[in-house]
């Protein structure tokens, strides 16, 4: 019985290992060596001049190291790892150093076609203390910056302008000269400068960015792209060629999806093992191939919109879509695009013709990138309209003495790029003047330029009634949940705010992204089975003379994949708790209801925030308070951005957590945070806003700074731009929005001092024709309405209350609770503000910083504002509107030059407040930095 069971269990490895083997796919060409050490040898790339496309592409394996290490022969410059799916080739890279304070130039390596420095994946990184580091090429400068620091600066792990500066660096970039110097001198912060060009998605994950100060060297990435264009591009069979510039010089090879492989082998793409449609579905229609999401029946379509129509009338079958009858050339599912034919629009009349083109409909648009609107014809001019109004076109020129040309560069035809999202338009075409130059009838399509740019005579396009396009496509629906889109070994992405999502291999699998076991491992990153290929017989007669020890081994390497396999499974289930837990199901039913942008929200995950700060470092903590605690972080895109971490003790409070997101998402304004986001896999929720880098009005107000005096042209500003968000809240967005938790401590200043309202954890919305609300009374002391907090009903005329105290602590530079003294009337700033301005005394509170400033009418305007805020009989209150307007006329009544000159970086136009208040345009974050905000007061009632 034991030896049947051995031999079954030897035939089940051998069964594997023929497997494994047929579907791994060569790397090299045949005969070449496949590796170097750890990196994998890709063709076009090759270890001797046979092995490779051309002499650059060779690659010198020098095994002195151990292991051994990769070099472009070249440049002798050390490869760290190639890539066919980027076109890119991570090598290492010189840091240069300077310790002296003179002037340093040296040459960094030198690049020659087809190799560039990738704009995309590179910056330009400057370390140290008031340094100079810039680029120059022939002689010119070609950018460069200057990292800040001063006696007051602390070493900060991000490189935001202090200590450490980034700028990307020009496209075709390949030789040049890098230099250093010194701006002044100083004791702070570093004492020697570095340069240098980095993978920013390397440089970025650093625990510590100043550790590049003991490296000689760090990775950065080259394009090679530039190998062939797609005319002379001998790709694999299953495989296609992609052109990347108008010249038509810079190619890259794919595999189609379903095969896996390298695209540069004549048999190089093989069919994953993965499959390509769903189990029981048809995966292929006469000569192409359909891979899930798309299907020939709705059993294999993901989505109605998805589902193929496969014509069996034609011979060999054609491809349609179902829901427009468009007929399909090619589908990828590597870049989320579908190759369709595009109807060619003809008139040879003196009159002008407009015709539809196809219409599409969600998740197709016409691929930004990869057509273009071409029109041929003398001296006619073909456009693009939507919904009435000219979206595009252009004018091709020609007379008598102007030859046809086979290149479209203005002359007999001309082409422009389309705008994104673009579904839905009409195509005009008509004549500008007579002539009988050129062609005598016009034409307009849009075609795939890559298709377009290889014709051998462009002019054979009036002889066709269709032209090749590519349309995107992305799916519906959620990265998680209970029916994931993308399968195992697959990253899910979404697209900007949220609009549509895509699937992709990890790093070193191919395959179908969408199919649960669509991605396999390719055999040059999976070492195990490339050497099972080779040694395929020694393993045999290893696995009969072990025996039941080979029996041994699988079952552990089975227990081993079963506790993995249960271990992910547990983080899944984990995480698919804790959204359900932190409010999701409920987020959900808001969004549904919603008639905001709630939808647009990112959903991002606990790994990509968790990376942005430092596994929420303490030193990264901008500010406590009662709903939670924010840390700063910094995206792989980049971006810096302030982190929520909720405080969230019950369930009963999850309300607050979902109305902030839903609130915050409905709004669109220049002076309220914006939301990026918010994360619901972790223990407790997360949300995520933009970076507000200058702190909270309650700072500049109570802690005097030199920096930045806060003078009464500055505070009038402030207030205006309070008001006008306020305003905005109440009677300009869709659904009326009640702040309730208006204080200097929730009045941020971005970059360039300008004011954002934050903190929507007890915000309400409210029925357009509903005028107050009754709920359980919140807020903080010094700022509640005394209304509203004898009778629970809150209204707009209460946060006008709250504004109210905000300006009379503009005005006297005290907190809105007083310190006991004997001469004070009372605790509360509100009441004795009050009493002051019954006595006519204003004068005598005012803040000292402003008391000297001869701006008597303003400074008496402002008060009287602030008095009217404060009346007890909330009916008596101006609204939000009339605040705003007096504000602005306040504002707008007194120029200081000297103000202005100070300020003048920035560059806010306070004029538009009124006329932009309802502006939809966001301000982006400023990457300045400034200390850590920890101040709070304390609410009445906990929140």
């Amino acid at each position: 019985m034991a030896i049947q069971l051995v031999r079954q269990i030897i035939v089940l490895v051998l069964l594997f290992i023929q497997q494994a083997s047929a579907h791994n796919a060569s790397v090299a060409k045949p005969g070449c060596q496949e590796k170097c050490g750890n990196v994998a040898i890709f063709y076009p790339f090759g270890i001797t001049t046979d092995c490779s496309a051309e002499k650059r592409f060779e690659i010198h394996c020098d095994t002195t190291f151990n292991p051994p290490k990769a070099f472009l022969s070249y440049r002798n410059l050390e490869v760290l790892k190639i890539s066919l799916r980027n076109g890119t080739i991570h090598v290492n890279n010189p840091v240069l150093k300077d310790c002296t304070n003179e002037s340093k130039i040296e040459q960094v390596i030198s690049l020659y076609h087809p190799f560039d420095y990738s704009i995309t994946e590179n910056q330009f990184t400057a370390l140290g203390c008031n340094g100079l580091a810039y680029m120059t090429q022939n002689g010119l400068n070609i950018g460069g910056c200057t990292p800040f620091c001063n006696n007051n600066t602390r070493k900060q792990n991000s490189c935001i302008g202090i200590n450490c500066c980034q700028i990307t660096i020009p496209p075709v970039f390949n030789q040049f000269d890098t230099s250093l110097k010194i701006t002044k001198s100083g004791d702070s912060g570093l004492q020697c400068r570095y340069a240098f060009i980095a993978d920013k998605n390397w440089f970025g994950n650093l625990t510590d960015i100043y550790s590049v100060q003991h490296m000689e060297k760090v990775p950065a990435l080259l394009d090679w792209k530039k190998f062939l264009p797609c005319s002379d591009q001998l790709c694999s069979k299953n495989a296609y060629c992609r052109d990347f510039e108008e010249t038509r010089t810079m190619s890259l090879c794919s595999c189609y999806g379903g095969y896996a492989g390298n695209p540069y082998l004549r048999d190089g793409c093989q069919v994953a093992s993965g499959g390509v449609a769903k189990a029981g579905c048809p995966e292929k229609c006469g000569n192409l191939t359909i891979p899930y999401p798309f299907g020939i029946r709705t059993c294999s379509a993901a989505e109605k919109r998805f589902e193929i129509n496969c014509n069996t009338t034609f011979n060999p079958p054609k491809l349609f879509l179902s829901y427009n009858n468009v007929e399909v050339l090619n589908i990828s599912v590597t870049e989320s695009t579908i190759q369709v034919k595009s109807p060619v629009f003809k008139d040879c009349t003196s009159e002008s013709k407009m015709e539809q083109v196809i219409p599409l409909y969600h998740p197709f648009n016409y691929s930004v990138t990869q057509n273009r609107f071409t029109t041929l014809g003398c001296n006619s001019l073909a456009y693009m309209t939507q919904n009435g109004s000219n979206i595009g076109g252009c004018t091709p020129f020609c007379n008598n003495n102007t030859r046809k040309q086979n290149s479209c560069i203005g002359i007999n035809c001309c082409q422009t790029t389309i705008p994104p999202d673009f579904n839905q338009f009409n195509t005009s075409l008509k004549s500008t003047k007579s002539g009988d130059s050129g062609p005598q009838c016009r034409y307009a399509f849009i075609a795939d330029q890559n298709w377009f740019g290889n014709l051998t005579d462009i002019y054979s396009v009036q002889l066709m009634e269709q032209v090749p396009a590519v349309l995107d496509w992305k799916l519906s629906g959620p990265c998680y949940g209970d029916n994931p889109l993308c399968g195992k070994n697959a990253d899910c992405y979404q697209g900007y705010e949220g609009i549509g999502t895509w699937c992709s291999c990890y790093e070193g699998y191919e395959g179908n992204p969408y199919l649960r076991d669509g991605c396999q491992g390719v055999c040059a990153y999976n070492s195990f089975f490339c050497s099972i290929k080779k040694r395929k017989k020694a393993l045999i007669v290893l696995a009969i003379a072990s025996g039941s020890g080979l029996g041994v081994l699988l079952v552990m390497a089975v227990t081993w994949w079963l506790c993995k396999a249960l271990k992910r499974r547990k983080k899944r289930k984990l995480k698919e708790r804790n959204f359900k837990r932190n409010g999701g199901l409920l987020l959900r039913q808001q969004v549904s209801s919603s008639e905001g942008n709630v939808d647009t929200t990112k959903l991002f995950t606990s790994k990509e925030l968790a990376m942005a700060t430092d596994h929420y470092n303490k030193d990264r903590i901008l500010g406590q308070g009662g709903q939670g605690t924010v840390y700063k972080g910094m995206m792989t895109d980049g971006r810096i951005v302030a982190v929520k971490k909720s405080k969230i003790e019950d369930e009963s409070k999850l309300d607050h957590f979902i109305n902030e997101v839903v609130l915050l998402s409905k709004i669109n304004h220049r002076n309220i945070v914006k939301l990026y986001g918010c994360c619901l896999e972790t223990d407790v929720p997360l949300l995520v806003y933009e970076f507000i880098p200058n702190g909270t009005l309650f700072d500049y107000i109570h802690d005097y700074n030199e920096d930045f005096p806060l003078t009464w042209d500055i505070r009038v500003r402030i207030a205006t731009e309070i008001a006008g968000a306020l305003f905005y809240l109440h009677s300009v967005a869709s659904i009326p929005i009640f702040h309730r938790d208006i204080k200097s401590v929730n009045v941020l200043l971005d970059g360039k001092f300008r004011a954002k309202m934050g903190d929507f954890g007890t915000s309400k919305s409210i029925a357009i024709d509903q005028t107050h609300m009754t709920t359980r009374v919140q807020g903080t002391f010094g700022y509640l309405d005394p209304e509203y907090f004898q009778s629970s009903q809150y209204t707009d005329k209460s946060d006008v209350y709250s504004f109210g105290v905000v300006l009379v602590e503009l005005l006297t530079g005290q907190k809105p609770i007083l310190a006991p003294r004997s001469d004070d009337e009372g605790r509360s700033l509100a009441t004795y503000f009050i009493l002051t301005m019954e006595e006519n005394r204003i004068f005598d509170i005012l803040d000292p910083r402003i008391g000297k400033e001869d701006r008597k009418e303003e400074i008496t305007a402002f008060a009287n504002i602030a008095y009217r805020c404060l009346n007890l009989n909330g009916r008596k209150r101006p609204t939000m509107k009339q605040v705003a307007a007096e504000l602005e006329s306040i504002n707008m009544s007194y120029k200081s030059p000297t103000a202005e000159q100070h300020y003048e970086e920035f560059e806010y136009p306070v004029t538009d407040q009124l006329n932009g208040l309802w502006d939809l345009t966001s301000t982006s974050m400023s990457f300045s930095t400034s200390n850590s905000v920890k101040v709070d007061v304390e609410p009445l009632v906990g929140k």
